[in-house]
């Protein structure tokens, strides 16, 4: 159920009350109170409370909202800026000595529940119940901790999920449905946390396909090229330009299928077996491994069409030094 605008706006009123902290979004929140000329003494509390009864079905504002614009994020430098953020509220999950996931709370409410931020090291973020403008917040980190320069200025359009999402304490268990996440527990963290790293999987490999277009693109000279060694025995393709381009389908190679951990199981799902279910689902969901063959295949594709460059490239520097030779 969404909330009304004025319950947002007797909210913002009562917080900017209070002595906690405020963020970006209460200050839009106390804006629209001023806008909407309403006065402190006729809020009444009782009617924000009232609005959502978070015993009953309800849908999240915001939804679950899921991206990835950096192949890789500086988890420490991360933990230490989201300390001093939220005053060490701050859970981490790790791999090993490495921390694999961080978890925060925003500072935006629904009803009497607050989103819930996962910050993976494979460079995604999950958002639950977080509005757009405070998800701003947290691109800017993303920028300022990404480790792989070369994405983290990346268009996000095409390595995003975007999923309502929706809280039912009558069902027995989580499930996905018609694109939409169903939930019984808001603050299940590890239910959550599951979700979440199929998520952050996805949105890698979303990632990677971004950047496979881009190598397509730039090997789209490629057959012309052959065709005119064929018939030339000239290529219009110059011999750096090949290396180069073999250079960077080695390196797409090696992060997809060696570096990356795009197609294994959390360490969550062995931990607690409840949530293999969803995080399963979620795979299905998003087909993971379906898009994960695809992107090998095309990989394939483009790897066969350098080789018979090469190929001929090599025959044809064999035949000019045979040449020199016998003149």
């Amino acid at each position: 159920r969404r909330l009304r605008l004025s319950a947002w706006l007797r909210y913002g009123a009562i917080r900017h009350m209070s002595s906690e902290r405020y963020s970006p979004a209460d200050s839009l929140i106390r804006q629209a109170s001023k806008d909407n000329e309403l006065e402190i003494g006729e809020m009444d509390p009782s009617d924000f409370e009232n609005d959502v009864d978070i015993t009953k079905p309800w849908v999240v504002e915001g939804g679950c909202y899921a991206y990835c614009i950096t192949f890789q994020l500086d988890m420490t430098l991360l933990k230490a800026r989201l300390d001093s953020l939220y005053d060490g509220d701050v859970r981490k999950y790790t791999k090993g000595s490495k921390i694999d996931a961080l978890h925060v709370q925003s500072k935006a409410h629904y009803g009497s529940e607050r989103g819930h931020i996962f910050y993976f090291s494979n460079g995604a973020t999950v958002f639950w119940g977080v509005p757009e403008e405070d998800r701003e917040e947290s691109k800017a980190l993303l920028r300022r901790f990404g480790a792989d320069r070369k994405t983290v200025g990346m268009n996000e359009d095409h390595k995003r999920h975007d999923f309502e999402c929706q809280v039912d304490p009558s069902i027995d268990k989580a499930f996905f449905k018609d694109d939409v996440i169903e939930l019984k527990d808001w603050n299940n963290i590890l239910e959550l946390l599951a979700v979440s790293y199929g998520l952050a999987q996805s949105t890698q490999l979303s990632l990677f396909e971004t950047t496979i277009d881009g190598l397509i693109e730039k090997c789209g000279d490629v057959p012309q090229a052959i065709a005119d060694h064929s018939i030339m025995n000239k290529s219009s393709l110059s011999v750096a330009k090949l290396k180069k381009l073999v250079a960077e389908l080695l390196e797409v190679r090696v992060n997809i299928n060696i570096r990356s951990d795009i197609l294994d199981k959390p360490k969550i799902v062995w931990d607690v077996p409840d949530v293999e279910p969803i995080y399963m689902q979620c795979i299905e969901e998003v087909e993971l491994y379906k898009r994960h063959e695809l992107v090998n295949a095309r990989l394939e594709i483009i790897k066969e069409m350098l080789e018979i460059l090469n190929s001929e490239h090599q025959n044809r520097i064999g035949h000019n030094l045979e040449k020199y030779i016998i003149g």
